[in-house]
C-alpha cells in the first residue's frame, strides 16, 4: 500500500522534464544491477516506460503530454507511437513493467536454503536494496498506484488493474509463504501469516517515504534494524 499525493505542476515546471529524467538515468547508473541497466539504457521502449513513470508521477497523468515524454527521453513525439498506441497504454505498460522489474530483482528464481528464516531475510534484504537503488522508480510507482489503482480505473483500464494486482500478489504470496513456514515451527501460535506478511511488507515498502540511501554503512544499519523489527513481529529470537 503505497500512498502519495500527486502534486499538480505549472506549465513552467513541467518544461523541466529533461532535468528530472536525467535524475532517473543517474539513478539507473548507480544501480548495482549491471545485468538490467544496460538493457534499459539501450532500449527505447524501456526508456519510455521508465521515464513515463517519473514524469507522470511528478506532473500528473492528465497534465503530461506525449511531447513532454518525448523531450524527456530525447526522441520525437511521433516516435512514441511506434511503441504505444496511446498515453493510457503507456501508463498501464509502465506500471506493469515497474512491478515486473521489482519482482525480478527481489524474488529469487529458486532458493534452496532449507531455513525459511534465511529465505525470508534474503527477500526482504533485496527489497530494501531495491528501494535504495531504484528509489525514483519506487516513488513514482507509489504515487501512480495510490488510492488502490484508481487512476487505472479512471482511464478505463480495469484489466490492467487486475494484472497489476496479480503481480503485486506474487510478492506478497512469496513473503506470506515464508512467514507461514516460520510460524508453523511454533505450535499453538495464533498469528495469522497473511496479516503478518502484510504488516512486514508495508514496513519495507514505505521506507522511502522517510529514508533515502545515504551511505553503505547507514544503509546496513537500517537493514539490521528492520530485520530486528521483523523478527520481533514474528516472535523469533535473533540469536
Amino acid at each position: 500500500n503505497r500512498h502519495r499525493t500527486v502534486n499538480k505542476r505549472s506549465t513552467a515546471t513541467r518544461r523541466r522534464t529533461p532535468k528530472t529524467s536525467a535524475n532517473y538515468w543517474a539513478d539507473i547508473e548507480r544501480s548495482q544491477q549491471s545485468d538490467i541497466s544496460p538493457a534499459v539504457r539501450s532500449n527505447t521502449r524501456s526508456r519510455l516506460l521508465a521515464t513515463a513513470l517519473e514524469v507522470f508521477a511528478e506532473q500528473g497523468f492528465k497534465a503530461t503530454t506525449m511531447r513532454d515524454l518525448a523531450v524527456a527521453v530525447g526522441i520525437k513525439a511521433p516516435a512514441i507511437y511506434n511503441h504505444f498506441t496511446s498515453k493510457e497504454e503507456l501508463l498501464c505498460e509502465a506500471l506493469l513493467w515497474a512491478m515486473d522489474h521489482f519482482n525480478k530483482l527481489v524474488l529469487p528464481e529458486q532458493d534452496e536454503d532449507p531455513d525459511p528464516l534465511i529465505r525470508l531475510h534474503g527477500i526482504l534484504d533485496r527489497h530494501l536494496n531495491y528501494q535504495f537503488e531504484h528509489a525514483i522508480i519506487a516513488r513514482a510507482f507509489d504515487t501512480l498506484t495510490s488510492s488502490n489503482g484508481a487512476l487505472l480505473v479512471q482511464i478505463g483500464k480495469r484489466t490492467s488493474q487486475e494484472e497489476l494486482k496479480e503481480k503485486l500478489r506474487r510478492y506478497l504470496n512469496a513473503v506470506t509463504a515464508e512467514v507461514k513456514n516460520i510460524l508453523e515451527r511454533r505450535p499453538g501460535d495464533t498469528l495469522d501469516a497473511r496479516y503478518a506478511a502484510r504488516a512486514i511488507t508495508t514496513m519495507y515498502d514505505t521506507v522511502i517515504r522517510w529514508y533515502s540511501a545515504q551511505s553503505p554503512a547507514k544503509d546496513e544499519k537500517l537493514k539490521a534494524a528492520y530485520w530486528e523489527l521483523t523478527l520481533r513481529m514474528l516472535g523469533v529470537s535473533n540469536s
